[in-house]
């Protein structure tokens, strides 16, 4: 059973919910509770997606693949455009500073 048709709850209370990453559809899901998914594809004979150091402000980030290129992702960002807009006048701010607490309720949107 994939992990996103059997719901967890996380010590906050919260279920999580799982949707596709934007620009990856059919390829990567992310949960509003800071989870990563990829989907199975018979071209690739290797990880589907690889974590990578965090980026210069601390963020964790991912290495995403599609169309035989790898491109790299921070987890919050990912986690916030899966679930709401992200307007071109905002960047994204962990709540709690604790970088790799990358659920939904942790991260804001803050003026750049």
């Amino acid at each position: 059973m994939k992990r996103e048709e059997n719901p967890t709850i996380n010590p906050y209370g919260i279920t999580e919910e799982w949707r596709w990453v934007k620009g990856y559809t059919n390829r990567y899901k992310v949960s509003n509770l800071g989870g990563l998914h990829s989907y199975e594809d018979k071209d690739l004979d290797y990880k589907h997606y690889q974590w990578i150091a965090p980026a210069g402000d601390g963020l964790p980030r991912v290495r995403l693949y599609k169309n035989g290129q790898w491109k790299n992702k921070k987890i919050a960002m990912i986690v916030v455009s899966a679930f709401q807009t992200i307007p071109s006048t905002k960047k994204i701010r962990i709540k709690n500073a604790r970088a790799w607490n990358n659920w939904l309720g942790n991260i804001e949107l803050v003026d750049k």
